[in-house]
């Protein structure tokens, strides 16, 4: 057994600051990783948290009305379209994600413009003229910046 006086003299220990970093070290790990769990950042970026929920992905066709509106929309029903809309010029047609393709090639006889996957609000939210004014420089203002690919709104 070792006397006290040996320890002093002992030279095949560890530093006292090696033991002090590597608790630091320990805690900020333990830190991140509780840390991790609790605001679920540990999720791929698909499942990330946010108003994403308000949103359903469905498929999008979007037909120029250069040609017959009624004769589309009976077809684009016929097809398997879950909804159809109509914004001013344009026949948007929403399916849903297993539907697309399917409904795409049904409607390829028509001017399609663009058709694709894109988030359809499921509930749409009220907003007076000057709410959505302030709404639309919002949405220039983040199309304009580089790192957002894409933005989804409910009005």
């Amino acid at each position: 057994m070792m006397s006290g006086d040996g320890l002093l003299h002992d030279k095949s220990g560890v530093a006292p600051v090696i033991g002090v970093i590597l608790m630091v070290a320990v805690t900020v790990l333990l830190g991140a990783v509780i840390g991790m769990f609790i605001f679920n950042m540990d999720t791929p970026e698909d499942n990330a948290p946010g108003v994403k929920w308000l949103f359903e992905e469905k498929g999008i066709i979007v037909i120029n009305l250069d040609e017959n509106r009624e004769e589309i929309e009976l077809e684009a029903i016929e097809a398997g379209a879950d909804d159809i809309k109509v914004k001013e010029d344009q026949l948007e047609v929403y399916t849903t994600l297993d539907d697309l393709q399917s409904v795409k090639e049904e409607l390829s006889g028509f001017n399609v413009e663009t058709s694709g996957v894109g988030y359809v609000p499921k509930k749409k939210a009220e907003a007076d003229e000057n709410q959505r004014e302030k709404v639309e420089t919002l949405i220039d203002k983040l199309k304009d910046n580089s790192e957002i690919q894409s933005v989804y709104i409910n009005l």
